[in-house]
């Protein structure tokens, strides 16, 4: 009761404030900051002008996740009940993303990580694999009755370049748009 009170606080709380920046269901940071973070340069170069990530090899990668049925879900049962499987999925993808990653909302019922890793796109996506549980639950009380809904999702892992980031843009709504297709006019 008292976490269902909190999170109806904070959507008030960010709903009055009309942070744009802040996603009042998840309470994550929004798609603005995320293409924000997703364009910032890595952290500065070293005296001879070599970035310092480049130094270590490090990589940047969006990997994104959609949350499946959270539509139907808002339609049988309410959209809080579907904003809440959204919100679980969050916190569960959170308890594996390392302090360096950011996790962000995306668009609908679709969620992005900015990965920062020293390992190929093939060992960044097996770990990302591993990461998700493979099985994840929760019961909701809809009324006067409890309602267990799995919760799944489709995701990949991309690539963030540059000069590439527009394109890679595309390939994430068009992954959204092909898993949600109700997302789109979210």
């Amino acid at each position: 009761f008292l976490q269902a009170l909190r999170r109806r606080m904070t959507k008030a709380a960010a709903v009055y404030s009309m942070d744009p920046d802040i996603d009042t269901c998840t309470g994550l940071p929004s798609r603005a900051m995320a293409e924000r973070a997703m364009a910032e340069p890595f952290p500065p170069e070293d005296s001879a002008g070599v970035p310092f990530a480049a130094q270590s090899g490090m990589q940047r990668y969006a990997a994104i996740f959609v949350v499946e049925r959270v539509q139907l879900v808002k339609m049988r049962f309410g959209g809080d009940v579907g904003d809440e499987l959204l919100l679980t999925f969050a916190q569960q993808l959170a308890q594996g993303l390392t302090n360096v990653d950011r996790c962000y909302r995306w668009t609908g019922p679709a969620l992005v990580a900015i990965l920062e890793r020293s390992h190929s796109l093939s060992v960044v996506r097996s770990e990302i694999g591993r990461m998700l549980p493979t099985k994840l639950e929760k019961t909701f009380r809809v009324g006067s009755r409890s309602v267990l809904i799995p919760i799944s999702c489709n995701w990949t892992v991309a690539p963030l370049q540059g000069r590439q980031l527009p394109e890679t843009l595309l390939k994430l709504d068009s992954f959204v748009t092909e898993h949600a297709p109700e997302a789109v006019s979210a």
